[in-house]
């Protein structure tokens, strides 16, 4: 995971919007405050609409919803803490994960931003 480009930086506020990959997947987060440090985590805020996915494969797609709005398709690596994978992308505090749901499965899920950390 690394930040692939700065598409805006507000250097007084340190608050930033970028481009996170893991050279095959993309997702826009927001970050502040925002100190272009190499290791971060991204936290998934605001998430909803989660349900078991019909097959096991990864999906990002951009929804009109908001600026940072995304549909997500990932594998479940911990319910307990809310951990996604989704590619080499890492997403923490995925909230409300169904409990008939096991690590290892793939759930499909909205979320209105990603944080980065």
């Amino acid at each position: 995971m690394f930040v692939k480009k700065i598409v805006q930086f507000d250097e007084d506020a340190l608050e930033a919007v970028v481009i996170v990959s893991d050279s095959v997947h993309e997702l826009m987060c927001y970050a502040q405050p925002f100190d272009k440090k190499e290791e971060f985590t991204l936290l998934a805020f605001m998430c909803s609409n989660i349900y078991r996915a019909e097959n096991n494969c990864f999906v990002i797609e951009k929804t009109s919803n908001s600026y940072f709005s995304y549909k997500l398709q990932g594998e479940v690596l911990d319910t307990t803490k809310g951990i996604v994978k989704i590619g080499q992308l890492i997403l923490n505090d995925v909230d409300y994960i169904p409990k008939d749901i096991c690590n290892g499965e793939f759930i499909v899920f909205d979320v209105s931003r990603i944080d980065l950390i």
